[in-house]
């Protein structure tokens, strides 16, 4: 038995094959590539946005899926590769959300379409931020107090010391 999930081309897809989208953790989104409308969408994906799957199947991608402008498709208009990029998802509710995204071109039924691809990245965006500002802070302390530092890695070997640390042990 064969279900309907697009919006108006005879997108096909088998039960099975719904059952597999839905369990996997990614967002994964069908796109018509001529009129940017959205085709099919996983419950994952949906959860992201924060609307259910039948608000956002037939609407257009650039108000739901990406901030580009109309007629500024990285992908379409631009021919840009979106290979586990960093991009912005424009949720139901106006919020952004980080995620990660691949956009591959695929033929249905003779037809070509884009099948997009994405992960919640948010809270390694939130961990990067939270690592940056520690860094910053211990360089501020290193800088501040007049330390000497150095740091060996066992394994090769190497050796790194700062300006302090050489001033220090006389090798500047």
């Amino acid at each position: 038995e064969l279900m309907l999930i697009g919006a108006g081309y005879g997108i096909f897809i088998t039960p099975n094959t719904t059952a597999i989208m839905d369990s996997v953790d990614a967002g994964i989104i069908l796109i018509d590539p001529e009129t940017h409308t959205i085709q099919a969408i996983n419950t994952a994906a949906a959860n992201m946005f924060g609307a259910p799957a039948e608000g956002i199947i037939g609407k257009v991608c650039h108000e739901y899926l990406c901030p580009a402008e109309v007629g500024c498709c990285p992908i379409t208009d631009y021919a840009q590769n979106v290979e586990h990029s960093e991009r912005v998802l424009l949720k139901a509710d106006g919020s952004r959300l980080s995620i990660l995204k691949t956009v591959k071109s695929i033929m249905l039924n003779g037809r070509p379409y884009l099948l997009e691809s994405f992960m919640d990245i948010t809270d390694r965006k939130k961990a990067e931020q939270q690592l940056t500002l520690e860094r910053e802070r211990l360089a501020n302390i290193i800088e501040g107090t007049g330390v000497g530092t150095w740091e060996w890695n066992v394994q090769t070997g190497e050796l790194a010391l700062n300006d302090r640390w050489a001033q220090i042990v006389g090798d500047d």
